[in-house]
């Protein structure tokens, strides 16, 4: 697999352990994650994600693939890009900060173009929530 990926202003990588207070930062905002399945995190709850999320990274074949998504100019964790190989589904989170200048949309373009060219998927997916308008 070709990672990481590298977008204009934006490089997706694999997690490390280091991660967890940037990681904590959008996952422990009321805001942030208030139409999603998790949250808000205690710092337990994010340390145990990040684990999970990097004992997934040895998989053989490996079939998920959740991605720091960081700031190429100063390498900044902002949040985080997934994608399903079993299912092709995807999704995102960002730190509220960085909200409003196109992250999502650029992380998301890279992270469909992966599964389509690197994971063969034919298909890939995302759900909402009804009231998440943005």
């Amino acid at each position: 697999m070709n990672l990481p990926l590298e977008t204009q202003r934006l490089i997706l990588r694999d997690f490390v352990e280091s991660d967890w207070p940037e990681v904590h930062q959008y996952a422990s905002d009321r805001q942030v994650v208030r139409y999603l399945t998790f949250g808000p995190n205690t710092e337990e709850d994010t340390k145990s994600f990040l684990q999970r999320e990097i004992s997934l990274q040895g998989e053989e074949p490996r079939q998920h693939f959740a991605l720091a998504v960081t700031l190429k100019a100063q390498k900044r964790l902002i949040g985080i890009c997934r994608i399903s190989d079993k299912i092709g589904s995807i999704g995102y989170c960002f730190t509220k900060e960085f909200w409003g200048q196109g992250y999502a949309t650029e992380a998301v373009k890279a992270v469909v173009s992966f599964g389509f060219q690197e994971l063969g998927l034919h298909r890939i997916f995302a759900t909402c929530h009804p009231e998440n308008i943005a």
